[in-house]
């Protein structure tokens, strides 16, 4: 039995310790929807209505319509924790292999392609692909940047960690 967009709903409303009235003043949602869709009534609704509930309760829309955020894709050699690693950069932790013992970082202009790549991945909302390249890109975009000091590579490299971000 799967749980419904009510339930999850009517959960994250009772977390919030917030009665169906607060909620619809928050989220500008009729109180009549709320009520539908958390008795199952209604099983859905507009995507607007969906988002201004999502937000409502403090949680991405994804949470509260019941999609992963996490696919296949994401538990190989990239993924969510392969990112994490990449940001918080444990070759920085004693005993931990970094990036300066990467061996041939790409040039430069190899580099750059590769994060205009993933910039027009996030554009075209490829996030999955885009989480399994990001830790690979930043590992190079350090090592690039350690052996090429120029602006140009630190202005990408600040662009791979904002999309990192995003």
């Amino acid at each position: 039995m799967s749980i419904g967009i009510g339930d999850r709903i009517r959960a994250l409303r009772e977390f919030r310790d917030i009665t169906q009235d607060e909620l619809a003043r928050r989220s500008g949602v009729s109180v009549d929807t709320i009520r539908k869709l958390e008795q199952g009534v209604r099983e859905s609704a507009r995507i607007n209505t969906l988002r201004n509930l999502a937000r409502a309760l403090d949680v991405q829309l994804e949470r509260l319509v019941g999609q992963t955020t996490v696919t296949r894709q994401l538990t190989g050699h990239g993924g969510l924790l392969a990112l994490r690693d990449a940001i918080q950069d444990p070759g920085s932790l004693p005993g931990v292999l970094g990036d300066a013992n990467l061996e041939d970082p790409p040039g430069p202009d190899e580099w750059a392609q590769q994060v205009q790549a993933a910039t027009a991945a996030y554009w075209a909302g490829e996030y999955s692909a885009l989480a399994s390249t990001l830790p690979t890109l930043l590992r190079d975009g350090r090592a690039t940047a350690r052996e090429h000091d120029t602006e140009g590579v630190w202005t990408h490299l600040a662009l791979a960690y904002q999309l990192a971000a995003s």
